[in-house]
């Protein structure tokens, strides 16, 4: 027998029925709580015979898998392969790559608009039951690189996709999104974009307050828009000729030192003026900030200092030049989300070659992210909120247990975890049978 450094054999089986994933237990209950199952019965055909895959069978499986840190669609066979966790979840059927990589390219466009109504279903129910009646609206698109047949190459150069997200930071929750293509600009119907996040907050019974956006989101439409709605918003400018202008004529005296929210100052200068943009209802306030380049050459004629401009229409008695820039820096949230689904739920990965496909996929995604924060509001413990997912696998989902079958329920004992833990999963699943009235 080769020798080994520790004294143990390892042995395989699949008689035993231990899943390694027991807390995504807690999200297969969610997706019945919430009647997710109920609604993907009724909005997506059946199969045309016995043998085909109902809906439910693609879209909660991949979820799972999504959710317990699945990252390619290959790794649907690792759901499959585990007995217990299909039993605890009541998955009849899981199916291959091959079938699911066939179900997402069948008829993409419909199910695209259908996984959003998925989403939007759980967007509403979230908003309408917070204790916040006024929200933040922060958009910002974000880029996926991808060799795929049918991408489009986007404005760095690069092969993939350009999805538009839009979120709301009290909640964490993506309140909106647009998977596009490529060479789609970052600025291309942001109003249309924005509009329909805000109609369906307002569905709700709920408004949107305030709205930051970087500089494609500085468009005359948009900003019209936002002040019809009295919308306060923070936008960074393009410098296009005008405002450049604008900055020259800033007298050298108006210029002051700029200090961060904890009071310490930064290598940087403010000084604010007033811009009205063609065919804008109003003109609004300019933040602009200034700091010496660092890459400054005296023989090329470069600038001796580099700008960032932000646009806001909040008034001076509502925000000083300097709390405008906290606030609208705040929007840095929306980055740490894009870097959630990127590295969290590995959605700068796309599965096929074309682009319905993969816009199902991206949408099976969101609706994923969106389920996980579900779960930190309403089913785990407050100090959680801030948690990552790749924190809650760790602590929470990557945990054995062992399914037992008695003589008129299962048993699922879980093992090799805290204490602590087990209570916690406890208390979720009583909060997961109240979802199904609260929410």
């Amino acid at each position: 027998m080769p020798k080994k450094v520790l004294k143990f054999k390892l042995e395989f089986s699949e008689k035993e029925e231990i899943t390694p994933y027991a807390g995504l237990g807690i999200y297969g209950e969610m997706y019945k709580s919430l009647g997710i199952d109920k609604e993907v019965e009724k909005i997506f055909p059946k199969p045309g015979s016995g043998a085909g895959i109902e809906a439910n069978n693609y879209i909660e499986p991949i979820l799972l898998m999504m959710l317990g840190g699945g990252k390619y669609i290959e790794d649907i066979r690792k759901i499959n392969a585990d007995s217990g966790l299909k039993k605890i979840c009541k998955i009849k059927r899981v199916p291959s790559s091959d079938a699911l990589g066939d179900w997402l390219r069948r008829e993409s466009k419909i199910k695209i608009e259908k996984i959003a109504g998925l989403n939007d279903n759980i967007t509403a129910r979230i908003i309408k039951r917070a204790k916040e009646d006024e929200f933040t609206l922060d958009i910002d698109a974000t880029e996926i690189v991808a060799e795929k047949f049918d991408a489009k190459y986007t404005y760095n150069g690069n092969k993939g996709y350009m999805p538009l997200l839009g979120f709301i930071p009290e909640l964490d929750l993506c309140c909106g999104y647009e998977f596009r293509q490529g060479n789609v600009p970052p600025q291309d119907k942001n109003y249309e974009f924005t509009e329909k996040i805000v109609e369906k907050v307002k569905c709700a019974g709920k408004i949107i307050k305030n709205f930051r956006s970087d500089a494609a989101g500085y468009q005359v439409r948009l900003i019209n828009y936002l002040s019809g709605e009295r919308v306060k918003w923070t936008i960074t400018a393009d410098q296009d000729v005008s405002v450049k202008e604008m900055i020259k004529q800033i007298p050298g005296s108006d210029w002051k030192q700029y200090k961060g929210r904890d009071g310490i100052k930064r290598d940087k200068e403010y000084s604010e003026t007033v811009h009205c943009m063609n065919k804008s209802d109003e003109s609004f306030r300019m933040i602009v900030q200034r700091w010496l380049n660092p890459q400054q050459d005296l023989f090329k004629n470069t600038e001796k200092y580099c700008y960032h401009v932000i646009a806001t229409s909040y008034l001076e008695e509502e925000k000083t030049a300097e709390e405008v820039i906290w606030w609208h820096n705040g929007r840095s949230n929306s980055e740490n989300y894009n870097k959630e689904l990127k590295n969290g739920f590995n959605l700068d990965y796309v599965p096929c070659g074309e682009f319905g496909a993969n816009a199902v996929w991206f949408g099976l995604g969101i609706l994923a992210y969106n389920f996980f924060i579900v779960s930190k509001i309403y089913l785990f413990p407050s100090g959680w909120l801030k948690k990552t997912i790749s924190t809650v696998r760790w602590q929470f989902i990557q945990m054995a247990g062992k399914i037992i079958r008695r003589s008129r329920y299962l048993v699922m004992r879980i093992c090799g975890t805290l204490r602590e833990t087990y209570e916690i999963y406890q208390k979720a699943r009583e909060l997961c049978w109240e979802l199904q009235y609260i929410l």
